[in-house]
């Protein structure tokens, strides 16, 4: 399971090892799972040519701000089925292209963190 935050995320995968492309592009489709509701994005690799692929996700605050080209999606917060592809072109078209990996994707806002003042009490049970 992939777990996001707002803001750039960087995702590790081992899509490498399944790639059939010489210079992939790599697509990432997510399905809500509340309302399959469907994005397709464009997610890019720092650590091309290593086995262990280093794909960014950036979730943005407002739909506005969304630029799935580049890697900018705006979702709510749940659960996403995900699925990376590889693409021969940067296009967001999900045809014929090779399916590399699936799994769920959960986005969790953020919620202020909230201090207590805490007592330990302690109780003794019997004699």
């Amino acid at each position: 399971m992939l777990n996001v935050k707002i803001g750039i995320n960087k995702v590790s995968s081992t899509l490498t090892e399944r790639v059939t492309l010489d210079v992939p592009y790599y697509l990432l489709k997510l399905v809500s799972t509340n309302n399959n509701s469907i994005k397709i994005l464009s997610v890019l690799d720092s650590a091309p040519f290593s086995r262990v692929n280093k794909l960014t996700l950036e979730l943005v605050t407002a739909l506005v701000d969304e630029d799935l080209p580049n890697g900018k999606v705006y979702l709510k917060a749940g659960t996403y089925k995900y699925e990376f592809y590889q693409s021969a072109t940067t296009s967001l078209i999900i045809t014929d292209n090779k399916l590399l990996e699936s799994g769920l994707l959960l986005f969790d806002v953020d919620l202020p963190s909230t201090n207590y003042n805490n007592t330990n009490t302690e109780i003794v049970y019997g004699s």
